[in-house]
């Protein structure tokens, strides 16, 4: 009874140890024995992820015609299944290939390679269910603007330059733009808009037109939509929204609002536009007519968008009205009716799209 004591006290733990010796043992004597089962079973398994990635590829492309940002980890999901259906198509040839029956070390790598590719497809099965693949581009109206009838006059570049220069300084946050009707502010404003984000000066730009009298409810939503902070107008008072989108405001590291067309002061506070103090990295720019506004709003620059000078009049609505400017007859009565719309590009612009091709200037 004794001896039969210490032999077992022996034999346990050497049974107990040769579990763990013996199994990947066994593993891995099956990489070279059953390599062939692997390689097939691993193309099988990826055949399975191709009804998913063309799925999943539709949405994607369904998403970008919309102007959508993809998400990261669905961007990542569909190069790793693209790289393990290459793979797997790559093993099987190989295993098409002529594999010497004794070359143990090849079937060994090809049945390893396979095993834990199977792993690997598995998983991304489990992964490539994706209630939404994308997520609205916030910027996507600010960005892609088209030019329209942006035309780079002398005194247009001159205001972009200062306004630019503003942008700039850290310590200015508050910018005022003026400039009679018509001359082109909103234009401008829209370029603006265009160029810090080109430029990657603000991570965020929204752009607001107000009407002649504003309303808080609609500013606040005009500017929360496009930053993801849906707001409609009937939710909420005025002063809890104002905290909601002063909040989200404070989250942007750079945010520049634009505010189009003021004509009078406007409670920054009120709407929920935090100060330079509570936020230094939301900036505001406005434009309005008047000089006055400008000093209301307290802004620490005043910028002025003169009108077109003679030349750049002329050459605005040359464009415009088309080659019969240029007709001996009708040159001089072109260059008058020109120089009646007082360099201003959106009365430019309207004579001579209606005098266009005209056999007569009237």
């Amino acid at each position: 009874m004794a001896l039969l004591a210490i032999i077992g006290i022996v034999i346990q733990p050497v049974t107990e140890v040769s579990k763990y010796v013996l199994v990947p043992i066994k593993q891995q004597a099956s990489y070279f024995i059953c390599y062939k089962k692997y390689v097939h079973n691993l193309k099988k398994e990826a055949e399975k992820l191709e009804p998913g990635i063309n799925d999943v590829r539709g949405r994607v492309e369904v998403a970008q015609r919309n102007s959508e940002v993809v998400l990261g980890e669905v961007e990542r999901w569909l190069s790793s299944v693209e790289d393990i259906i290459k793979d797997a198509q790559r093993l099987d040839n190989q295993l098409q290939g002529n594999i010497r029956c004794f070359d143990l070390h090849m079937r060994y790598k090809l049945g390893k390679e396979a095993k834990k590719k199977i792993d690997t497809v598995n998983g991304l099965q489990r992964d490539g269910n994706f209630s939404s693949v994308s997520y609205p581009n916030q910027n996507t109206s600010i960005e892609s603007l088209p030019d329209g009838d942006f035309y780079k006059s002398e005194s247009i570049e001159s205001s972009m330059k200062q306004v630019m220069d503003a942008l700039k300084d850290e310590n200015i946050n508050i910018i005022g733009v003026f400039g009679m009707g018509g001359v082109g502010k909103t234009t401008l404003m829209k370029q603006v808009a265009k160029l810090v984000k080109r430029e990657r000066l603000y991570e965020e730009v929204v752009m607001v037109t107000l009407p002649h009298n504003p309303d808080l409810k609609r500013i606040q939503s005009d500017i929360g939509d496009p930053l993801g902070l849906k707001m409609p107008p009937e939710e909420g008072d005025i002063s809890m929204r104002a905290c909601k989108l002063s909040e989200r405001l404070r989250q942007g590291k750079n945010v520049l609002v634009i505010l189009d067309n003021l004509w009078g002061r406007l409670e920054l506070a009120d709407v929920g536009i935090p100060n330079r103090e509570e936020c230094k990295g939301c900036n505001i720019i406005f434009t309005t007519r008047s000089t006055e506004v400008c000093d209301a709003m307290e802004s620490q620059v005043r910028i002025a968008v003169n009108v077109l000078s003679e030349h750049d009049s002329w050459s605005l609505f040359r464009e415009k009205a088309g080659g019969i400017v240029d007709t001996p007859t009708l040159h001089d009565l072109a260059w008058k009716v020109a120089k009646e719309s007082g360099g201003l590009p959106l009365a430019i612009v309207t004579l001579g799209r209606a005098l266009r091709n005209k056999d007569q200037l009237v």
